[in-house]
């Protein structure tokens, strides 16, 4: 898998986790339009932002659910938050 569908593939799937345990507000919309759209331009850089952003937003999250979504990328991805 090349660098640019890593990115996007987790990403999707940290956001995707974060919008199943929070309201997806209109600001979140919008943030998960970017992420289609940076993809669709195949835009490595601002995937690589992205990707950076979504991984310390995550960090938010409480420990119990930041231990689940660690787990999610390792199986998934082999990789994890931190």
């Amino acid at each position: 898998m090349n660098e640019l569908n890593q990115k996007y593939k987790v990403s999707k799937t940290i956001f995707n986790f974060i919008s199943e345990h929070n309201e997806l507000t209109p600001l979140r919309r919008q943030v998960a339009q970017v992420l289609e759209e940076t993809y669709k331009a195949q835009n490595l850089r601002g995937m690589r932002h992205i990707y950076k952003d979504f991984k310390e937003w995550a960090l938010d999250l409480n420990k119990e659910q930041l231990s689940e979504l660690n787990q999610i990328l390792k199986d998934q991805f082999d990789e994890s938050l931190t």
